[in-house]
């Protein structure tokens, strides 16, 4: 099991296969592109941050945007 936090609204969330296609359950942005982590594991071990997840928000925020203004 593996887990993402969506950098848009915090929420966690979790699937049995990283390498599809991710939404996030709360808000609806696609997760894509933010690296998932194994769940379970302590939140200041392996909090999704770092120059990665800050370079993808732009994309994810691109993507945002297009899903829900067509």
């Amino acid at each position: 099991m593996h887990k993402k936090r969506c950098p848009f609204c915090g929420g966690n969330s979790y699937s049995a296969a990283p390498g599809a296609e991710w939404e996030c359950p709360y808000c609806g942005a696609n997760l894509l592109y933010i690296e998932a982590v194994p769940a379970g594991i302590e939140e200041e071990n392996n909090e999704n941050t770092g120059d990665e997840v800050i370079d993808d928000i732009e994309k994810l925020k691109e993507k945002k945007n297009i899903y829900y203004n067509s």
